[in-house]
């Protein structure tokens, strides 16, 4: 989920309004201007910032991302990745990058997913299904972890995609000099 530069991720600002009842017409909410920009309080002969609550501040603001080799291990240790699109995405890189750590996957089967997400590797449910996502996930949590490992290794990787584009690169070769 790739973020816009001071602003929170797509998805968790629509999940912020769903749950403050002013999703997804925004009737309630303040203009998008006013609701990103920090406010400013004049205080003695400085300006600062007002800084709120601590719970205002982390429902208005992420934290920001662990290190790669400590997220690997956070997700690692997750008993199941839930991966929940909102459009139909091409590959599904959450989905591999999870179970190349080994842990099951419950997704919505939108996109590449249920093309990526295999019985013994985790667990789809149909699209807009809270109740079959949370069946999913209790699901895919059963899975094997060194079995969604082999299949993240043996058919997601790197070195497969590269191995095949090299045979589809020979045939077209072949082909190519069959024919000329």
């Amino acid at each position: 989920m790739g973020s816009r530069p001071g602003r929170q991720p797509r998805g968790v600002d629509r999940a912020d309004r769903a749950r403050e009842g002013t999703a997804p017409g925004r009737a309630g909410c303040a203009p998008r201007r006013n609701r990103d920009r920090p406010r400013r309080a004049h205080h003695g002969s400085g300006l600062f910032r007002r800084r709120g609550s601590a719970a205002a501040r982390s429902r208005n603001h992420l934290p920001r991302p662990p290190p790669q080799p400590r997220l690997s291990t956070l997700v690692g240790r997750a008993r199941v990745a839930v991966v929940s699109p909102q459009w139909d995405e091409p590959y599904g890189l959450v989905a591999a990058e999870a179970m190349a750590c080994g842990t099951p996957v419950a997704a919505l089967a939108r996109g590449a997913l249920p093309e990526l997400v295999r019985p013994d590797t985790g667990a789809l449910a149909r699209t807009e299904d809270p109740e079959g996502l949370a069946a999913a996930m209790h699901e895919a949590s059963k899975a094997d972890r060194s079995t969604v490992r082999h299949h993240a290794v043996s058919s997601l990787s790197l070195d497969r995609m590269v191995s095949e584009y090299e045979t589809l690169y020979e045939s077209a070769r072949f082909l190519d000099r069959a024919a000329g």
